[in-house]
């Protein structure tokens, strides 16, 4: 029994630095106002450490973002949020800073849901304001 308690606390311990560790990671600081030059749509990016997240508000949809930082690029999942109807997708994503004022986004999937399909894809850049 206690050799099972010590291992517990000992991969309790093991996970914790990970998540430090992880945490302490350098990450770029993507802050800010971006605009897609596409559609004019803005969205304003906040970051806490190497964790990310904004609000997009479109015409009939609204946007909720969150992500985090893997290395080389933030992961990130969007809930996309019909306003007509209620239905709520997620979509799953990749950002990466190109220089000091561009983000390059890539959704490369969903769950499916509402009006989306599990293959859809979107590529986007934004200029930061």
């Amino acid at each position: 029994m206690s050799v099972i308690k010590g291992l517990s606390l000992t991969l309790s311990g093991i996970a914790g630095a990970l998540l430090l560790a992880n945490d302490l990671l350098a990450c770029p600081n993507i802050a800010g106002s971006y605009m897609r030059p596409s559609d004019n749509l803005v969205i304003l990016w906040e970051q806490n450490r190497c964790n990310i997240n904004a609000d997009a508000p479109s015409a009939g949809y609204d946007h909720s973002i969150q992500g985090r930082w893997a290395g080389s690029y933030f992961n990130y999942t969007v809930s996309r949020k019909n306003i007509k109807d209620g239905c709520i997708t997620k979509m799953y994503g990749r950002l990466y800073q190109e220089g000091a004022s561009r983000l390059r986004t890539e959704i490369y999937g969903t769950d499916g849901r509402c009006d989306l399909p599990p293959n859809f894809t979107e590529n986007s850049t934004w200029d930061r304001r």
